[in-house]
């Protein structure tokens, strides 16, 4: 149980420290409104080094998501009927990256999110972000958004543990362990098509977390309002930030994970 712990928790703090910028690019094509001459650049340029004030939420929230979302794969996978098999089945990955997605969502990603989103929106510090939130919305506030994000982490970790487990089906001999350069190539894959599937269902959740939240009733209100106002190809907003981030992120979080699980495991097997 400690592996997939230790090695979920530093792929996730390794992944968010580097690519921590572009996240904040993200979020902030999705908050805005049919503004046509918004620019992020231009917008960066301005924020300076206050972009980083959404950052420190998911130093805190990220290696924990990353240990959940592992933790709950390799659970999943030790008590599959293809576990005595050696690799586990497709459908064994997405049922757990639908588990896993879920767990994370309601235990870490949603008020982790939602501070992130209203201090990126609002430019504010994690101290005064916070108290701002509950003052307004009190602790359920914190949850603002759940179901648009177990929705986005269900499907994005379903999608990624499918397409990873396949990669990794057809690339390694009999289920051996990948190589850096291999993992980090079957993580920028899954990350690819992940953001690429459920980018619509992450515009949502970011706009149900932002300081406008207050104006949609609903997730599914959201979503009909997004579409009424803005067109179909609202819901897309981001996706290019998106994959600027998630492509290499999650490649940069299955290479640390196979690395850093298969030192841990030797080591373990060495004391033993």
């Amino acid at each position: 149980p400690l592996v997939p712990l230790i090695a979920g928790m530093l792929s996730g703090a390794l992944e968010i420290g580097t690519l921590w910028p572009l996240e904040w690019a993200k979020v902030q094509a999705q908050l805005n409104r049919g503004n046509p001459s918004f620019s992020v650049v231009a917008h960066a340029r301005k924020t300076g080094l206050a972009l980083y004030r959404g950052l420190p939420p998911l130093l805190i929230g990220a290696p924990l998501q990353c240990a959940v979302r592992f933790s709950a794969l390799e659970g999943c996978r030790a008590y599959s009927p293809s576990a005595s098999l050696g690799s586990p089945s497709r459908s064994t990955d997405l049922v757990a990256g639908v588990l896993a997605g879920a767990v994370e969502a309601a235990l870490v990603v949603t008020p982790m999110e939602t501070i992130k989103t209203r201090l990126v929106d609002s430019n504010a510090g994690l101290v005064r972000g916070v108290a701002d939130i509950l003052a307004t919305d009190g602790l359920p506030g914190l949850y603002r958004g759940l179901s648009a994000t177990v929705a986005k982490s269900a499907s994005n970790q379903a999608l990624r543990f499918l397409v990873y487990g396949e990669y990794k089906r057809r690339v390694s001999a009999a289920g051996a362990p990948l190589s850096a350069a291999q993992a980090l190539g079957g993580g920028m894959l899954a990350g690819w098509l992940g953001a690429v599937g459920n980018t619509p269902v992450d515009m949502i959740k970011t706009r149900m977390q932002g300081l406008a939240a207050a104006r949609y009733s609903s997730t599914l209100h959201c979503l009909l309002t997004v579409v009424r106002e803005e067109g179909l190809l609202a819901l897309y907003k981001g996706l290019t930030m998106r994959c600027a981030r998630v492509v290499p992120g999650q490649g940069i979080i299955f290479c640390t994970y196979e690395v850093v699980s298969v030192r841990l495991r030797e080591r373990l097997e060495a004391v033993d």
